[in-house]
């Protein structure tokens, strides 16, 4: 009988841990769910989908893929969880390339996230879409502007599209917005070197190991415990093209010494190339400086100081080397120096982008002008 009594007694115990440990289980579950729906934004929570493919309709593709040339392109085969297409089949934004119709002014814009439009969806709100329709509402709709920014992009990446893709669109003016990006490799030994390759590698990344993917697709609480692990530190990066391609930041000490030596030789040596590459084609070539959040002009942490110096310096050579090689230039660094037109150090807010394109607009008017005296 007290064998039984002490059976019943341990079952019970086991039963009652048992009932706790599901609700504790449950309520870290709850509370993953909680802050996942919350406490991540959703750009971070689509780039954590597409990763581990949580929405079923489709199957998860990376929105970035590498590429022989450019290091990496967005994907073709990309679908939003709308399941909208947003990449056109060379993998920069919609629409797709065909042949320049007759008697249509077309304008190419190659960069990096801020001509891309990062927090942009469809593309339709940034700069490029903007300088269409104001074009357009000017002149009539025989003017296209194609958006060729790919995030992350550098001169380095830049001269590939410009040899490569810019000559089969044929445009007629090609507008050249680089500096941010290369600012970075300023802090690196040698500038990351003359073909870059000391600031960044090809583009790679491993798929998330069966099990941990079967756990963070049923599980939002996982999905924040292993979002840092899954995304950064090992290396399952299909959206971080940043961590994917390009190394750690040094030291800070060698950061110092870095940036110390740094001239930007190699970004104004590749600032020409793009210069003769777009000349080549028969197009016109315009230099576009970039813009910095004020609140950036003097970061606390030591890396970003020997950045932002980069960045001004950068914005320096384009406004020598458009003097130098004769090329039109649109200066957004100093008129753009309101904190409203920013969403963070360098990618641009709705009026941020708003902007950029009116100040764009009057040297793309002479230009036009420029072009129909000359037939």
């Amino acid at each position: 009988m007290m064998n039984d009594e002490k059976s019943i007694s341990l079952k019970k115990k086991i039963l009652f841990s048992a009932v706790l440990l599901v609700g504790f289980i449950a309520l870290l579950e709850l509370t993953g769910s909680i802050y996942y729906r919350f406490g991540f934004t959703g750009e971070k929570r689509e780039l954590l989908e597409t990763i581990i493919g949580s929405d079923r309709s489709h199957a998860p593709a990376p929105r970035y893929v590498p590429h022989p040339y450019f290091n990496y392109t967005c994907n073709p085969a990309y679908r939003d969880p709308d399941g909208e297409q947003p990449y056109n089949s060379r993998g920069f934004r919609q629409p797709g390339w065909t042949a320049k119709k007759k008697g249509t002014l077309r304008i190419v814009a190659l960069g990096g996230s801020t001509t891309y439009g990062m927090h942009s969806k469809n593309g339709s709100d940034v700069w490029p879409a903007l300088l269409e329709k104001k074009l357009q509402a000017q002149w009539g709709p025989g003017i296209e502007v194609l958006n060729l920014g790919i995030p992350g992009f550098t001169t380095h990446e830049l001269i590939g599209v410009a040899a490569m893709l810019v000559p089969i669109l044929t445009p007629d003016i090609v507008l050249i917005h680089a500096g941010a990006n290369d600012a970075f490799s300023a802090c690196y030994p040698d500038e990351g070197g003359p073909d870059n390759t000391g600031f960044r590698f090809s583009f790679s990344y491993k798929p998330i190991p069966g099990a941990l993917l079967f756990l963070m697709r049923n599980s939002k609480l996982i999905r924040v415990l292993a979002f840092r692990y899954a995304v950064s530190s090992k290396g399952y990066l299909p959206g971080d093209m940043i961590a994917a391609m390009q190394y750690r930041h040094p030291s800070d000490e060698d950061a110092v010494k870095n940036g110390a030596k740094a001239t930007g030789k190699y970004f104004r040596q590749n600032i020409d190339s793009l210069i003769a590459l777009v000349r080549n084609t028969g197009a016109i070539p315009v230099l576009l400086t970039h813009p910095l959040n004020p609140q950036w002009e003097y970061p606390t942490k030591v890396f970003y100081q020997a950045m932002v110096e980069a960045h001004r310096r950068n914005n320096r050579i384009v406004m020598e080397m458009a003097q130098l090689r004769d090329v039109p230039v649109v200066d957004l660094y100093i008129p753009m120096r309101e904190v409203r037109y920013f969403i963070d150090a360098i990618h641009e807010s709705p009026a941020g982008m708003e902007t950029k394109a009116l100040l764009i607009v009057p040297a793309i008017n002479a230009l036009i002008e420029r072009l129909n005296h000359s037939k």
